[in-house]
């Protein structure tokens, strides 16, 4: 099993996109908080997306070992296929905002927007589709916790 299936490397993960996210807000001022909305939105999308993927086929994912057979094994569904899209979408929304804050000659804020709302969008995409993960670590006979 791929180390990105454990959920204890979820849980660590979460634990850095909820600091970054922190982090960048205080740095804006909270003037990056669209930016963070939109992130989340489509992480909303992405997670439940991954998620399917994850339980779609769980003994495919439970036997990577690789990142790309991670990748291959992501875009052998429709959902995991879709999931990949909204990460490039929202990477590539958001740049929208980096724009915006270049025409107002906000500079400081460009990697606060970009940032920002990447990070709200992994968060709440991994929060959603740690549920998923489950199943693999049980196919792979890694230990799994009943609170996780």
């Amino acid at each position: 099993m791929h180390k990105t299936f454990s959920r204890a490397a979820n849980r660590r993960l979460i634990v850095v996109w909820v600091a970054g996210v922190c982090t960048l807000t205080l740095a804006g001022s909270g003037r990056g908080l669209p930016s963070l909305v939109v992130g989340a939105t489509v992480g909303v999308l992405a997670g439940f997306a991954q998620e399917a993927a994850l339980k779609s086929s769980p003994q495919a994912f439970a036997t990577t070992t690789t990142a790309f057979e991670v990748r291959r094994a992501m875009v052998a569904s429709r959902a995991g296929r879709l999931s990949i899209w909204m990460t490039r979408v929202c990477a590539t929304g958001l740049l929208f905002f980096v724009w915006r804050a270049w025409q107002a000659h906000e500079f400081e804020l460009m990697l606060v927007h970009w940032l920002g709302g990447f990070f709200a969008f992994m968060l709440v995409r991994d929060l959603i589709a740690f549920r998923g993960l489950r199943a693999i670590e049980l196919l792979a006979g890694q230990p799994s916790s009943e609170a996780g």
